[in-house]
């Protein structure tokens, strides 16, 4: 996203115990007097830095929606067609162990339950 997550709540990074013992450059640079106008500042931007993550995150989940769906493959099934449903762990028998069956059926359709 090109932010921290406390960056994005907070509008301003953590500082770690060992930059306040060992003074840093970031430390070294704050002055307890504009401190508050600072932190004031960063307020006013952080809805800036939330927006451009949110569109960042957006133009992410589109591209990922894309990618996939490029390999999807749309299958449409007709009544009267015989299909099988994939098994999952709860529905198999515990005793099959590795060689349990992937799949049940096959089933008929009998009617269409939507898209």
């Amino acid at each position: 996203m090109g932010q921290t997550l406390l960056s994005l709540v907070f509008g301003t990074e953590a500082m770690i115990p060992y930059e306040m013992v060992n003074p840093t450059a970031r430390s070294y640079l704050q002055h307890p007097k504009t401190n508050n106008q600072d932190l004031a500042d960063d307020l006013d931007v952080i809805n800036e830095l939330r927006d451009s993550t949110r569109i960042r995150m957006k133009g992410y989940q589109q591209s990922t929606i894309k990618s996939y769906n490029k390999n999807a493959m749309v299958r449409r099934f007709q009544m009267g067609d015989l299909v099988q449903i994939k098994t999952f762990q709860n529905t198999m028998d515990p005793k099959d162990g590795k060689l349990a069956p992937k799949w049940e059926g096959p089933y008929k359709i009998k009617a269409e339950a939507g898209k």
